[in-house]
């Protein structure tokens, strides 16, 4: 009888520690992947944020800079689209520098995607935008100096 008690204690026991363990292993898996995600979409944002403001621009050292960040960060974290998206829109501004509409048109089209995916990452609706619009706000000297 006290081998029977002994025998279901321990299996009671191991049941449980698996058990423990199995949740744990589970619970961090979790973490890390959400860690993960976070991490990939914050990237995206600056990105997206990044190449936002290059569009309609003169464009300072410091903007080229975050400009070639963001492609580098799209390189690393994007999905296989964007990545494509990216060297495109590249190698097509360095080959084609002078075309700005058609590189306006591909930035447009990054801007797209990456809008779409950081949407669902946020389980907000990913549709299309019909029609863009981007804010410019011109700084006016004659009122700086007021």
């Amino acid at each position: 009888m006290l081998d029977c008690i002994s025998i279901s204690n321990i299996i009671t026991v191991l049941v449980a520690l698996f058990g423990w363990l199995f949740v744990h292993w589970l619970s961090k898996s979790r973490e890390i992947e959400a860690a993960r995600r976070n991490l990939r979409a914050s990237y995206l944002m600056e990105a997206y944020r990044s190449i936002e403001n290059s569009i309609k621009r003169n464009l300072q050292n410091d903007d080229k800079r975050q400009l070639e960040r963001a492609a580098a960060d799209i390189e690393l974290l994007g999905n296989k689209e964007q990545i494509a998206l990216v060297h495109d829109l590249v190698v097509f501004s360095m080959e084609n520098p002078r075309k700005e509409g058609e590189i306006l048109d591909r930035k447009f089209k990054l801007l797209d995607n990456l809008r779409m995916e950081l949407r669902g990452l946020f389980k907000q609706d990913a549709t299309q935008l019909e029609k863009r619009v981007v804010l410019r706000l011109e700084n006016n000297s004659a009122n700086n100096n007021q």
